[in-house]
């Protein structure tokens, strides 16, 4: 936060003089960047550009290469609220709300095509999953899932929508 575009994205090399806003993401106010996350050579993160709402951003570094990698709620300045990343296999998850869904399980492997929902675990309209507490051991991810009509339940996934199911209920 810089007193004068709010709290916006920075850079660092850990020099005063190498310490600058990379990017005014939203130039009316302040983009509240938050979850940052990094896979390979990219740093993901949520940030609200004044326009989209609070959606899934990436940058490889620099102020070109920071972008809204998707815009998952679609409604006019509705928010996802992208959160819970965790890095499995090269990809990376997160729960996020479309609207339409509610909130559930995404993935992205960092292109807006390769960014999409994993599985409808709660396929009631717009009903959407309490997903949290993301944790990764070997090659599957394991987290919560509550729903109006499901218990806390421990659920596990590989990634792909057949293998992500009830781990015990």
């Amino acid at each position: 936060n810089n007193d004068t575009n709010g709290r916006e994205l920075f850079l660092t090399n850990g020099t005063d003089t190498g310490t600058f806003m990379l990017k005014d993401i939203n130039i009316a106010g302040a983009s509240n960047p938050s979850g940052f996350t990094v896979l390979d050579t990219l740093l993901f993160f949520s940030a609200d550009d004044g326009m989209h709402g609070m959606e899934l951003w990436v940058t490889n570094g620099t102020a070109e290469g920071t972008r809204m990698l998707k815009d998952i709620n679609q409604v006019a300045g509705g928010s996802s609220f992208p959160t819970g990343f965790t890095v499995l296999d090269g990809k990376l998850y997160f729960k996020a709300n479309d609207i339409v869904h509610g909130y559930e399980l995404w993935t992205t492997d960092g292109t807006e095509n390769g960014t999409y929902m994993v599985k409808d675990i709660n396929p009631a309209p717009g009903a959407g999953s309490i997903v949290s507490q993301f944790m990764v051991y070997g090659n599957k991810m394991y987290f919560k899932i509550e729903t109006d009509t499901i218990a806390q339940q421990l659920w596990v996934s590989d990634g792909t929508n057949t293998g992500t199911q009830v781990q015990k209920d």
